[in-house]
């Protein structure tokens, strides 16, 4: 070796020293590394800690035996212990005896690898009052031991309490009117059949007394009309329209209760419809020309004949037409329509009339028996409101409909539509 020159052992030495340098400047790297993850996981642990304690909810540890191994802040407030003095006691003791065994099966069961289901129990703290609580049980993950969650559920468990309580008592107030609408219902039908038993045995009653005085009546003006003085036919005239008027209404009075008790039966028979309407507008002829009045008569089918009831037909008509000539004044007009097919095998009859017309309130309540839409004491039309009522059940007797609709001021239209009868 020459003067001067490195020595291969100082070299070697250089090297060692420099890789030194770097060594430790790579230990302080991952020292700075190590302190900064120290810092993050005690970060973590510190949050996760504050989450455990402070959480909602009661978090207890569970042993084998049923003894409490941990427990948060949440759990010792239920429970109104401190954490040392609940350590080791048995989470079955604020329970009551018959849910001890329940809470040492779940226990068992979660051991048994069983997931847990949230049971409700009544948690007896010690020195406040017992309140209403949800557990959920689950083994820990090495199996070691189990963890318990605790909710305080007594708003909820009141709330339902009192839900329960007050549908109990719906339940027993509908209970109670119900069998009080059932007797209500009972004593209403006793009392409608007595209404209806006392109509027709005073309609009975009446109607022959008044059939002897109107018969009485027409022998005199036909036996004595010429020994009669004006004054004298006058009155008799006066008894005879008034009596038919009253007999009009007895008789609707007995049509009506035998209709409500289902007492009249109907009969088919072949029927022209050109005959029906002639003959029903025939029959109040003498008022038609009283009032100067009107009637037309128009049908699209005048050799119409039909299986019907003839007879209920007819008083339908009858009445109908005697409505349109009372509310239609002097020298007014009204009549019948007839179309004797429309959709759903049926035909149609139609009274009208220009009178006074009805009111859409009115309308409402017109087939009401014993209303009038003109109910002021000084009316100016007669009637004790059940013609309509009894058009209305015959009708729908025959199977059939009846629609009005009516103008003040314009007139009314009733449209009957009925079966056209077995073939």
């Amino acid at each position: 070796m020459t003067e001067g020159s490195p020595d291969k052992s100082d070299f070697d030495l250089k090297r060692l020293v420099h890789e030194l340098q770097v060594h430790q400047i790579e230990l302080e790297l991952q020292n700075e590394e190590l302190a900064q993850t120290r810092d993050e996981l005690e970060s973590v642990l510190t949050e996760f800690m504050d989450l455990y304690e402070f959480a909602p909810f009661g978090y207890f540890n569970i042993s084998r035996e049923g003894k409490i191994l941990r427990v948060n802040l949440r759990g010792t407030t239920l429970l109104n212990q401190n954490r040392s003095s609940l350590v080791g006691r048995k989470f079955a003791n604020f329970l009551n005896l018959d849910q001890q065994t329940l809470l040492n099966q779940k226990i068992s069961d979660s051991f048994e690898g069983i997931l847990g289901e949230s049971t409700e129990v009544l948690i007896l703290p010690s020195k406040v009052p017992p309140f209403f609580a949800e557990i959920t049980i689950n083994a820990s993950a090495d199996g070691e031991e189990c963890r318990l969650v605790l909710v305080d559920i007594t708003k909820r468990k009141t709330a339902e309490i009192a839900l329960e309580k007050l549908n109990n008592d719906l339940e027993l107030l509908v209970h109670q009117r119900t069998d009080e609408l059932k007797t209500a219902n009972v004593s209403l039908r006793m009392a409608l059949m007595a209404k209806d038993e006392f109509l027709a045995a005073v309609s009975h009653e009446l109607r022959t007394p008044l059939t002897g005085i109107l018969g009485l009546s027409e022998i005199m003006q036909m036996n004595y009309e010429n020994n009669l003085s004006t004054k004298q036919l006058s009155t008799l005239n006066n008894i005879e329209k008034n009596g038919l008027r009253l007999l009009e209404v007895i008789n609707n009075m007995i049509d009506y209760t035998m209709l409500q008790s289902g007492s009249i039966s109907t009969s088919v028979q072949p029927c022209s419809i050109d005959v029906l309407c002639s003959h029903a507008i025939k029959q109040i002829q003498p008022e038609i020309d009283f009032k100067e009045q009107t009637v037309q008569y128009k049908t699209d089918s005048p050799d119409l004949v039909l299986n019907l009831d003839e007879k209920h037909i007819h008083q339908v008509l009858l009445c109908l037409l005697s409505n349109a000539n009372k509310f239609t004044p002097v020298g007014g007009h009204f009549g019948i329509e007839v179309l004797g097919s429309i959709p759903g095998d049926k035909f149609r009859l139609t009274v009208w009339d220009n009178g006074i017309g009805i009111d859409a309130i009115d309308l409402k309540r017109l087939f009401t028996p014993f209303v009038q839409v003109d109910a002021k004491l000084s009316r100016e039309y007669e009637g004790a409101g059940l013609g309509l009522a009894v058009v209305d059940r015959l009708v729908d007797l025959l199977g059939g409909t009846i629609d009005a609709t009516s103008e003040i001021g314009k007139g009314s239209r009733f449209a009957i539509e009925l079966p056209r009868g077995p073939k």
